[in-house]
């Protein structure tokens, strides 16, 4: 089985020469390995990428993208292989994961996979998904999400297509700055910017049933609802964020 790697960063190319090499240094040698780096076109360190990439025999794309959920999906659409992972800078994975992957979906197709990421295996945040999967929904994250919720997106569309594989036996270790495993920098600060819109599409895609049927005029009137819901709560904050903002006036390092 071929395996594409979808490694969508922004302003690490450090830490994501560290996860390529562990990704890549980890593999089985069972099974071709196709590395995709994918980076915005404004990115600060496109010249420290296309080092990384050259080093590490990966292919580096360059796109105006603005959020990771797009640089995953511009690295999908020119991926070749059967499986496709999206790996991030913070994700390590264990030796052979590779042969593991391929035995957990076994003859199975048109599969999500759901694997341990360290933090309780709350949320598929490690999206993983065969070609077949990937043909059927036309991406591997939402369009519509920037960052947040794109994974509980994913999971649930799998599940409630009877798609998705339980293989939470294997850990790929999620290195993320709320565990303290890695340092809070503006690439998580930027991310998290995200969290409010991402979370009221999250909430509209459910009362649409993530479009898995044809919708009604009900799914119309409760998305309204949702959007005025969330409309008036951001008016409600707006002063306490201002306030925030002024007492602060944090740059992130």
């Amino acid at each position: 089985m071929k395996i594409s790697l979808l490694h969508p960063s922004r302003n690490r190319a450090v830490t994501a020469e560290a996860a390529v090499a562990e990704w890549l240094g980890n593999r089985s040698g069972l099974h071709a390995i196709e590395y995709i780096l994918s980076i915005d076109d404004n990115d600060n360190q496109i010249t420290e990428y296309r080092q990384v990439a050259s080093r590490h025999g990966a292919r580096l794309i360059i796109h105006p993208n603005g959020n990771s959920v797009k640089a995953c999906n511009q690295a999908a659409l020119v991926a070749t292989g059967d499986l496709l992972i999206m790996v991030s800078d913070d994700f390590g994975c264990p030796k052979g994961w590779d042969d593991a992957l391929v035995s957990a979906v076994g003859d199975r197709r048109d599969v999500a996979v759901f694997v341990d990421d360290g933090i309780g295996a709350k949320t598929m945040t490690l999206p993983i998904v065969d070609r077949a999967f990937y043909q059927r929904t036309g991406y591997v994250l939402f369009p519509g999400y920037r960052h947040m919720f794109c994974d509980n997106d994913l999971e649930e569309v799998s599940r409630r297509l009877g798609k998705l594989i339980d293989a939470k036996h294997l850990l790929f270790p999620h290195r993320h700055y709320i565990i303290g495993a890695a340092a809070y920098d503006k690439t998580y600060h930027h991310s998290g910017n995200s969290w409010g819109r991402d979370a009221r599409l999250f909430t509209k895609r459910h009362v649409r049933d993530f479009d898995l049927r044809p919708r009604t005029l009900k799914d119309v009137v409760r998305c309204v609802r949702v959007d005025l819901s969330y409309l008036w709560h951001g008016i409600r904050q707006l002063p306490r964020r201002v306030a925030r903002h002024a007492r602060s006036k944090i740059i992130v390092p």
